[in-house]
């Protein structure tokens, strides 16, 4: 079954470039690269700020040598604009503040995993294990 996105992504590939299986692998090549700069900015988003950088860059290295994506890039296959847009919505999550609320309310609970997001400094981190 097929995400219902997807063909139209093809067609707008097709409409732009011609149907050519070259023109679709090409552009998702960009739409991978892009979602690798997505994964490092939520990661750096997360991350405590004395190692932000450091993070971030990690985070785009694991993400584009990942042996899998780039199967999936080479291919027609939905996975590569699926991972996109699941890392396009979690990093506005994060960086519009959506998510702040609810981790206010964890931490009311006692629940203190990404301080970064409740607006604390990143170096302050107490952690409660969840059973």
């Amino acid at each position: 079954m097929r995400a219902p996105g997807y063909p139209a992504f093809l067609a707008g590939i097709a409409a732009l470039f011609g149907r050519s299986l070259r023109a679709i692998t090409v552009v998702q090549a960009f739409v991978d690269v892009a979602t690798c700069v997505l994964i490092a900015g939520i990661a750096s988003l997360l991350a405590p700020d004395a190692s932000r950088r450091r993070v971030a860059m990690a985070a785009l290295w694991l993400a584009a040598l990942c042996p899998f994506t780039s199967d999936y890039t080479a291919a027609v296959l939905t996975e590569t604009l699926a991972i996109f847009l699941a890392a396009l919505a979690l990093s506005l999550v994060l960086w519009l503040g959506i998510a702040e609320a609810y981790v206010q309310s964890a931490h009311a609970l006692g629940i203190q995993r990404y301080p970064r997001l409740a607006g604390q400094r990143g170096d302050q981190h107490q952690h409660v294990q969840l059973v």
